[in-house]
């Protein structure tokens, strides 16, 4: 009767897929340090912890009112939930069970169902012996006052912390990575106090003026000479003793500098690993970016404008590069742009305002498109191309535009050639320092100026100048110069009445172009 109810609720999960993605997401969360939402989880679950342990202390000694008791089962049902939470999505059930259907209809045999609940056994039970999930069942513990011994473990809620804390999790990171050199440092540690214990004692029993009155005492005070405390409460008075705490305070010196230098090793092996995490952070709190995937000299150059006014995230596998970034005060991370999990953990689908693929090759430009494309249908690409041929392929790919960065100098330097004193003047705007430039101000349904024409829009007062429309479609009877799919009409007459999606191109400083498209909305 269970097998069969067992099989039929994992049939009905495979073919859930509500069920499926809401244990995926339940999982992303509670385990991945990168997903969203996960920074307002970590600080959350860190408050409640604290102020419980906080209330639980205080209410020893002094009365904090009749709301005691109601908050405690409040955090104690948070607790629970977030426990049977983990309990849930630490393995798949109907995963198992599928599985081994397939084997047996694929050879022709019965469910073994005895290695079925083996195999659920053997996760859940794995799950729950885990130091961090022990520490979760006992810091639930404490809240049963009946239970007077639980609630010493009251301090177990502190070791909470550990889920909920970056630091602390590479803090632990770390120890579990050094865990071999930490059991041999023990090991000398536990045998110097041990054997140093024993010398003493065989020397300071019988003296006198000796304060080491039992073993006990001599481990004590092997403990605290070893650590370089040196209370002074129990001294040796033999030279027998004094001599062996000299040698002793030297081998503490040791343990004391390996044990400090293994730290600081683990820290600098993982040092990029610390910073990528801290990076991704701040990304999570930012609302808005730029993503330029790439840190070549067109990526440093197109940067360093951005950055003026933008927030500017790079995507860059080479470490140098990464590090000049950082050090330009751009938001680097080492990593492929075309890794979804990357993409995911910055908010590519909600976040990135446009995309710059400049990488030098076409290939890997070809897969971050797709990549970026997948996770994000609607965000434009403007995607380098080194070969003209490819231009086609990344538009096809996904990407907006396809840029040929050399074909740019070309004609640029052509115009140079033909028209310097008029291309100085337009340069001169757009690199000059005082926020002058092109600006393109997307018209949309929310705009009140949808169905009006563009003679009743006052340039004038707003400090700008007017170039021309781009539009989606083209016009009947009017020159158009052709910008991707799109097509640009200059100085187009004032009769035009704005459409959906219309870009207005027009001259002057940034600011004045984002305010004055502001007070349309």
């Amino acid at each position: 009767m269970l097998n069969t109810a067992l099989n039929l609720w994992s049939d009905w999960a495979c073919d859930n897929q509500t069920y499926q993605a809401l244990k995926r997401a339940l999982k992303r969360i509670l385990t991945d340090q990168h997903a969203l939402g996960r920074l307002w989880f970590d600080s959350f679950m860190i408050l409640l912890v604290l102020s419980s342990v906080g209330v639980l202390v205080l209410n020893t000694r002094i009365s904090l009112g009749a709301w005691v008791e109601p908050f405690e089962w409040t955090v104690l049902s948070i607790f629970i939930v977030e426990y049977l939470m983990r309990f849930w999505t630490c393995s798949d059930v109907h995963n198992i069970v599928a599985q081994e259907r397939e084997y047996a209809n694929y050879h022709n045999l019965p469910m073994r169902w005895s290695q079925i609940w083996n195999g659920i056994f053997q996760q859940k039970w794995q799950f729950l012996t885990s130091p961090l999930s022990i520490i979760d069942l006992l810091a639930i513990l404490p809240v049963y006052r009946p239970l007077r011994l639980f609630r010493l473990l009251l301090l177990f809620r502190i070791f909470k912390l550990f889920r909920y804390s970056r630091v602390l999790t590479y803090f632990s990171t770390i120890f579990q990575e050094k865990k071999v050199e930490l059991r041999m440092l023990l090991f000398v540690f536990l045998s110097v106090i041990f054997i140093s214990a024993t010398i003493l004692y065989e020397f300071e029993s019988g003296h006198p003026e000796s304060n080491v009155n039992s073993f006990f005492d001599a481990i004590y005070w092997s403990l605290v000479t070893i650590s370089t405390v040196g209370y002074g409460d129990i001294t040796p008075s033999s030279v027998e003793g004094k001599a062996v705490t000299m040698v002793l305070i030297v081998f503490g010196i040791a343990l004391v500098s390996f044990f400090t230098s293994m730290l600081v090793s683990g820290f600098n092996a993982r040092r990029h690993e610390f910073t990528h995490s801290r990076l991704l952070s701040e990304v999570e709190r930012t609302t808005e970016f730029v993503l330029i995937c790439g840190y070549g000299r067109i990526g440093q150059a197109l940067a360093s404008q951005f950055t003026k006014d933008q927030r500017v995230v790079v995507i860059e596998q080479d470490l140098e590069r990464v590090e000049l970034a950082r050090r330009n005060g751009t938001i680097a991370l080492h990593g492929d742009a075309s890794d979804e999990a990357m993409l995911d953990a910055i908010g590519m689908g909600k976040k990135a305002t446009f995309v710059l693929c400049l990488t030098s090759n076409d290939v890997t430009n070809l897969f971050v498109t797709l990549s970026i494309r997948q996770s994000n249908a609607e965000v434009p690409i403007y995607c380098r191309v080194n070969s003209p041929a490819n231009a086609h392929k990344m538009k096809m790919a996904g990407a907006t535009y396809a840029i040929n960065p050399y074909a740019i100098v070309a004609e640029v330097g052509r115009e140079y050639v033909q028209q310097p004193v008029a291309f100085k003047a337009v340069m001169d705007i757009l690199t000059s320092q005082n926020n002058l430039g092109i600006e393109a101000i997307r018209v949309s349904k929310e705009h009140s100026w949808l169905g009006h024409s563009l003679s009743e829009l006052d340039f004038t007062t707003a400090r700008l100048i007017f170039l021309g429309v781009l539009r989606a479609a083209p016009l009947a009877d009017e020159q158009a110069y052709a910008v991707g799919k799109e097509f640009f009409y200059f100085n187009l007459e004032r009769d035009y009445v704005l459409q959906d999606k219309d870009s207005i191109i027009v001259v002057g400083d940034y600011q004045n172009a984002r305010q004055f498209a502001k007070r349309a909305l």
